[in-house]
């Protein structure tokens, strides 16, 4: 998709996807790469405050527990995430709130 660029003025392409937004690939990729390390299931006891993110079930009750996806938003009040990590991008937030907005379905 092609947008004008807010301060050149010229038309750019979006490079950020949110079309065919999926849990198995969409979703996974995006915690495997930059949540797995802290909230896997082997992990999570000892550095990711017991939070586990890698598998479907886990984050659902994080969801329903309003803690996911609302650990990158500073205005939550929530410890942020990544911790000690830049923040996600705006496009991998993007595709994650498109992915809730849809239902977040295990998909």
């Amino acid at each position: 998709m092609q947008k004008l660029h807010p301060t050149l003025g010229l038309n750019v392409v979006d490079l950020c996807d949110t079309t065919n937004i999926t849990y198995h690939t969409s979703i996974v990729n995006i915690l495997q790469n930059s949540c797995y390390g802290c909230h896997s299931t082997s992990n999570a006891a000892s550095n990711g405050s017991g939070y586990v993110v890698d598998n479907y079930t886990d984050l659902n009750t994080l969801m329903a527990n309003a803690q996911f996806p609302q650990c990158f938003d500073a205005a939550s009040g929530l410890s942020l995430m990544p911790k000690g990590s830049n923040a996600l991008p705006q496009c991998e937030l993007d595709v994650i709130n498109k992915w809730i907005a849809a239902g977040a379905p295990n998909n």
